[in-house]
């Protein structure tokens, strides 16, 4: 089914950490990330420290994924595939700083191997199904009682996300 960027934007404003899948020399790798600013469906802004693993994982392959999903009792999910930039710009890293990055980064925005990981999305899936878990667990209800084969409402959505020329 195709999805909107409009559906999707508002989707990802509900997550504020995510979980960054990178191609380590191992296999796949993922770890979670907090997310600092989002610019709708276009960017997504993180921070790392430019000698972690992930940093080489992303330095030898910028193709990596974000997996977001809105908690144990909920049934919305969102996929992203794209490809990180790492952006050292400081006058940047001084506008998305932030005071929870202290525990990782001591020295503030001016530490040395502070990095900020520009994400942009190519492809995105998502599900969102109408009424939340309540409304796949009452249609599910609903096939257990009358013996009807209804499929829940969580149609899987897709986006392809064009960069400006």
């Amino acid at each position: 089914m195709q999805g909107t960027h409009q559906e999707l934007t508002r989707l990802l404003g509900k997550f504020s950490s995510a979980i960054l899948v990178t191609q380590a020399e191992s296999g796949l790798r993922g770890r979670p990330m907090a997310i600092q600013r989002r610019e709708g469906d276009r960017r997504i802004w993180m921070c790392t420290s430019s000698r972690s693993d992930k940093a080489n994982d992303l330095k030898r392959d910028p193709r990596c994924a974000l997996l977001f999903h809105d908690g144990e009792t909920s049934t919305v999910y969102a996929s992203l595939s794209g490809t990180v930039a790492f952006v050292e710009d400081q006058a940047k890293i001084r506008e998305l700083w932030s005071a929870a990055w202290k525990a990782w980064f001591p020295d503030g925005p001016e530490q040395r191997d502070l990095t900020l990981l520009a994400f942009e999305p190519t492809h995105a899936e998502y599900v969102d199904p109408p009424g939340g878990k309540l409304g796949v667990m009452a249609s599910a209800l609903k096939r257990i009682v009358t013996g009807e084969q209804i499929a829940p409402k969580s149609e899987k959505s897709e986006v392809e996300i064009s960069r400006p020329a």
